[in-house]
Protein backbone atom coordinates (compact mmCIF):
# COMPACT_ATOMS: atom_id res chain seq x y z
CA UNK A 1 0.00 0.00 0.00
CA UNK A 2 1.20 3.41 -0.70
CA UNK A 3 2.06 4.90 2.92
CA UNK A 4 3.96 1.53 3.29
CA UNK A 5 5.66 2.53 -0.03
CA UNK A 6 6.35 6.13 1.41
CA UNK A 7 7.42 5.03 4.72
CA UNK A 8 10.31 3.07 3.04
CA UNK A 9 11.37 5.76 0.73
CA UNK A 10 11.30 8.64 3.92
CA UNK A 11 13.45 5.65 5.50
CA UNK A 12 15.83 5.48 2.35
CA UNK A 13 16.26 9.26 2.02
CA UNK A 14 17.06 9.11 6.03
CA UNK A 15 20.59 7.49 4.97
CA UNK A 16 21.77 10.05 2.55
CA UNK A 17 20.24 12.85 5.56
CA UNK A 18 22.62 11.08 7.86
CA UNK A 19 25.70 11.46 5.88
CA UNK A 20 25.23 14.79 5.25
CA UNK A 21 24.74 15.87 8.64
CA UNK A 22 28.09 13.55 10.22
CA UNK A 23 29.56 15.64 6.62
CA UNK A 24 28.31 18.90 5.28
CA UNK A 25 28.16 19.42 1.59
CA UNK A 26 26.57 22.27 0.19
CA UNK A 27 22.98 22.22 1.15
CA UNK A 28 22.32 18.57 0.89
CA UNK A 29 21.46 17.98 4.47
CA UNK A 30 18.88 20.67 4.40
CA UNK A 31 17.32 19.47 0.81
CA UNK A 32 17.22 15.68 2.62
CA UNK A 33 16.07 16.80 5.87
CA UNK A 34 12.82 19.03 3.84
CA UNK A 35 12.47 15.79 1.54
CA UNK A 36 11.71 13.54 4.93
CA UNK A 37 9.56 16.06 6.28
CA UNK A 38 7.32 16.52 3.26
CA UNK A 39 7.33 12.30 2.97
CA UNK A 40 6.10 12.25 6.27
CA UNK A 41 2.83 14.38 5.35
CA UNK A 42 2.52 12.46 2.59
CA UNK A 43 2.55 9.16 4.49
CA UNK A 44 -0.42 11.11 6.61
CA UNK A 45 -2.76 12.36 4.13
CA UNK A 46 -2.28 8.59 1.98
CA UNK A 47 -3.18 6.56 5.13
CA UNK A 48 -5.95 8.97 6.14
CA UNK A 49 -7.38 8.19 2.45
CA UNK A 50 -7.54 4.28 3.32
CA UNK A 51 -9.47 5.22 6.49
CA UNK A 52 -11.16 8.60 5.93
CA UNK A 53 -13.01 8.68 9.63
CA UNK A 54 -13.12 10.96 12.70
CA UNK A 55 -11.49 13.69 10.46
CA UNK A 56 -11.59 16.30 13.43
CA UNK A 57 -8.78 13.42 15.35
CA UNK A 58 -6.57 13.52 11.58
CA UNK A 59 -7.13 17.73 11.29
CA UNK A 60 -5.47 17.77 14.82
CA UNK A 61 -3.08 15.20 14.23
CA UNK A 62 -2.17 16.59 10.98
CA UNK A 63 -2.03 19.96 11.65
CA UNK A 64 0.88 18.98 14.21
CA UNK A 65 2.48 17.14 11.65
CA UNK A 66 2.45 20.01 9.53
CA UNK A 67 4.25 22.25 12.63
CA UNK A 68 6.75 19.82 12.56
CA UNK A 69 7.59 20.13 9.14
CA UNK A 70 7.95 23.37 9.70
CA UNK A 71 10.33 23.13 12.60
CA UNK A 72 12.08 20.91 10.64
CA UNK A 73 12.84 23.32 7.73
CA UNK A 74 13.44 26.08 9.79
CA UNK A 75 16.10 24.57 12.55
CA UNK A 76 17.67 22.77 8.65
CA UNK A 77 18.37 26.04 7.40
CA UNK A 78 18.92 28.18 10.69
CA UNK A 79 20.88 31.35 9.91
CA UNK A 80 20.83 33.05 13.09
CA UNK A 81 18.97 32.59 16.29
CA UNK A 82 15.71 34.01 14.24
CA UNK A 83 15.31 30.99 12.09
CA UNK A 84 16.42 28.60 15.30
CA UNK A 85 13.43 30.63 17.42
CA UNK A 86 10.67 30.02 14.80
CA UNK A 87 11.60 26.28 14.75
CA UNK A 88 11.10 26.19 18.35
CA UNK A 89 7.87 27.64 18.21
CA UNK A 90 6.46 25.63 15.59
CA UNK A 91 7.60 22.33 17.76
CA UNK A 92 5.71 24.02 20.60
CA UNK A 93 2.80 24.55 18.45
CA UNK A 94 3.59 20.65 17.25
CA UNK A 95 2.97 18.89 20.67
CA UNK A 96 0.21 21.38 21.82
CA UNK A 97 -1.90 20.01 18.49
CA UNK A 98 -0.86 16.48 19.46
CA UNK A 99 -1.90 17.02 23.01
CA UNK A 100 -5.17 18.22 21.33
CA UNK A 101 -5.68 15.07 18.91
CA UNK A 102 -5.28 12.71 21.92
CA UNK A 103 -7.48 14.40 24.23
CA UNK A 104 -9.63 14.37 21.59
CA UNK A 105 -9.63 10.53 21.52
CA UNK A 106 -9.54 10.06 25.48
CA UNK A 107 -10.21 12.83 27.40
CA UNK A 108 -7.57 14.87 30.60
CA UNK A 109 -8.05 12.86 33.85
CA UNK A 110 -5.95 12.76 37.11
CA UNK A 111 -4.08 10.16 35.86
CA UNK A 112 -2.76 12.01 33.33
CA UNK A 113 -1.07 14.64 35.66
CA UNK A 114 -0.07 11.43 38.08
CA UNK A 115 1.81 9.94 35.56
CA UNK A 116 3.18 13.47 34.46
CA UNK A 117 4.65 13.88 37.80
CA UNK A 118 6.19 10.21 37.67
CA UNK A 119 7.97 10.81 34.32
CA UNK A 120 8.55 14.77 34.20
CA UNK A 121 10.11 14.70 38.22
CA UNK A 122 12.69 12.76 37.58
CA UNK A 123 13.63 13.93 33.70
CA UNK A 124 13.97 17.48 34.75
CA UNK A 125 16.06 17.07 37.81
CA UNK A 126 18.53 14.91 35.51
CA UNK A 127 18.99 17.64 32.74
CA UNK A 128 18.91 20.42 35.68
CA UNK A 129 21.62 19.01 37.57
CA UNK A 130 24.22 17.00 35.47
CA UNK A 131 27.59 18.35 34.87
CA UNK A 132 28.45 19.40 31.33
CA UNK A 133 24.94 21.37 30.29
CA UNK A 134 25.22 24.44 29.04
CA UNK A 135 21.96 26.49 28.92
CA UNK A 136 23.12 29.94 29.46
CA UNK A 137 19.83 31.71 29.50
CA UNK A 138 17.71 28.94 28.11
CA UNK A 139 16.77 26.68 31.34
CA UNK A 140 13.25 28.54 31.86
CA UNK A 141 12.32 27.88 27.52
CA UNK A 142 13.91 23.94 28.04
CA UNK A 143 11.66 23.48 31.76
CA UNK A 144 8.52 25.09 29.94
CA UNK A 145 9.56 22.87 26.68
CA UNK A 146 10.17 19.67 29.07
CA UNK A 147 6.53 20.25 30.41
CA UNK A 148 4.93 20.56 26.99
CA UNK A 149 6.65 17.50 25.76
CA UNK A 150 5.95 15.20 28.67
CA UNK A 151 2.08 15.84 28.79
CA UNK A 152 2.06 15.24 24.87
CA UNK A 153 3.92 11.86 26.07
CA UNK A 154 0.84 10.98 29.27
CA UNK A 155 -2.10 12.30 26.91
CA UNK A 156 -0.55 9.43 23.92
CA UNK A 157 -0.10 7.09 26.65
CA UNK A 158 -3.53 7.43 28.12
CA UNK A 159 -4.68 5.99 24.89
CA UNK A 160 -3.22 2.48 26.10
CA UNK A 161 -6.98 2.39 27.33
CA UNK A 162 -9.04 2.40 24.29
CA UNK A 163 -6.67 0.19 22.69
CA UNK A 164 -8.82 -2.73 21.94
CA UNK A 165 -10.90 -0.30 19.80
CA UNK A 166 -8.19 0.13 17.54
CA UNK A 167 -5.09 -2.14 18.50
CA UNK A 168 -3.26 -0.92 15.21
CA UNK A 169 -3.75 2.96 15.28
CA UNK A 170 -3.09 3.46 19.09
CA UNK A 171 0.43 1.18 18.85
CA UNK A 172 1.32 3.24 15.91
CA UNK A 173 0.37 6.62 17.84
CA UNK A 174 2.24 5.40 21.36
CA UNK A 175 5.35 4.39 19.48
CA UNK A 176 5.61 7.67 17.77
CA UNK A 177 5.08 9.57 20.57
CA UNK A 178 8.01 7.93 22.42
CA UNK A 179 10.09 8.25 19.82
CA UNK A 180 9.37 11.78 19.49
CA UNK A 181 9.45 12.41 23.32
CA UNK A 182 12.66 10.85 23.15
CA UNK A 183 14.33 12.15 20.30
CA UNK A 184 13.45 15.50 21.91
CA UNK A 185 15.50 14.48 25.16
CA UNK A 186 18.45 13.68 23.12
CA UNK A 187 18.18 17.11 21.42
CA UNK A 188 18.98 18.64 24.61
CA UNK A 189 21.77 16.83 24.95
CA UNK A 190 23.22 18.21 21.31
CA UNK A 191 22.14 22.03 21.25
CA UNK A 192 23.31 22.13 24.90
CA UNK A 193 25.86 19.22 26.10
CA UNK A 194 29.37 20.44 25.89
CA UNK A 195 31.49 17.75 23.78
CA UNK A 196 28.43 16.17 22.52
CA UNK A 197 29.06 13.33 20.17
CA UNK A 198 28.31 13.86 16.60
CA UNK A 199 26.65 11.01 16.30
CA UNK A 200 24.01 12.23 18.55
CA UNK A 201 22.83 14.26 16.18
CA UNK A 202 22.45 11.02 13.62
CA UNK A 203 20.32 9.12 16.82
CA UNK A 204 18.52 12.42 16.75
CA UNK A 205 17.74 12.28 13.21
CA UNK A 206 16.65 8.48 13.28
CA UNK A 207 14.29 8.57 16.20
CA UNK A 208 12.52 11.78 15.29
CA UNK A 209 12.03 10.91 11.79
CA UNK A 210 10.42 6.84 12.97
CA UNK A 211 8.39 8.89 15.60
CA UNK A 212 7.37 11.18 12.85
CA UNK A 213 6.48 8.44 10.58
CA UNK A 214 4.75 5.83 12.63
CA UNK A 215 2.47 8.77 13.41
CA UNK A 216 1.71 9.20 10.17
CA UNK A 217 1.06 5.76 9.65
CA UNK A 218 -1.74 5.41 12.66
CA UNK A 219 -4.14 7.22 10.11
CA UNK A 220 -4.46 3.95 8.39
CA UNK A 221 -6.34 2.03 11.26
CA UNK A 222 -9.15 5.23 12.29
CA UNK A 223 -10.20 5.97 15.71
CA UNK A 224 -13.84 5.63 16.09
CA UNK A 225 -16.10 8.88 15.95
CA UNK A 226 -16.47 10.10 19.85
Amino acid sequence: MLPFYLFILMLINLVPLLYFDLYPLNNYMEIFKTICSLLFLSIAISSHRISPHNKKYFYLIFIGLVFSSLGDVFLAFNIGWNLFYYGFICFVLAHIFFIFGFSYLKGISKWDFGLFLIIFTPSIIFLLNKKGFNYQEMQLIVCLYAIIITFMLCKALSLFKIRKDNPIGTTLVILGTIFFFISDYILVFVIYYNNCSPYMGTLNLIIYYLGQGFLALSFIKSFKKK
